[in-house]
């Protein structure tokens, strides 16, 4: 299974990420900001996590061939990206047929929006929702790229 790790930072959830996935698995974590990937390398050589890939990119024109990943998710991240349509554009471009995109949010992060606008963008670059965890503080959202 390939998964992208989109905004990953200094890789909060990345070692647990990489864990589930297995061995046979890999873990994209692409983010823009090299002040973020820095720490992120150091943990994975020192935590040896052979199946993760760290790259520097724009969530807004992604380095990765089109329906090459499995699953993608962002935790707290989507906000912040300048052009939100575009870089779901992009992620649509990269999941393969029927893969699912999760987007979590938690209220007390300053970019926060709600889930309904998040619902909307999804829609808007031609993801269908699927799933919804969590509450109007902390929330989940999984569409799938059909």
């Amino acid at each position: 299974m390939r998964v992208l790790e989109l905004g990953p930072g200094v890789g909060v959830f990345s070692g647990e990420a990489s864990r589930l996935i297995g061995p046979e698995g890999l873990l994209l974590c692409i983010d823009l900001q090299m002040g973020m990937l820095r720490p992120l390398q150091q943990l994975v050589r020192r935590a040896g996590l052979a199946n993760v890939c760290v790259q520097a990119g724009d969530a807004r024109s992604l380095p990765l061939a089109d329906s090459s990943i499995d699953l993608a998710y962002l935790i707290a991240v989507l906000p912040m990206i300048p052009d939100q349509q575009r870089a779901l554009a992009e992620l649509r471009r990269v999941l393969k047929p029927g893969a699912l995109l999760a987007i979590s949010e938690e209220l007390p992060a300053p970019e926060y929006v709600p889930l309904s606008v998040t619902i909307r963008w999804c829609r808007r670059a031609g993801f269908v929702p699927y799933a919804r965890y969590g509450n109007i503080w902390c929330y989940m959202l999984l569409v799938r790229a059909d």
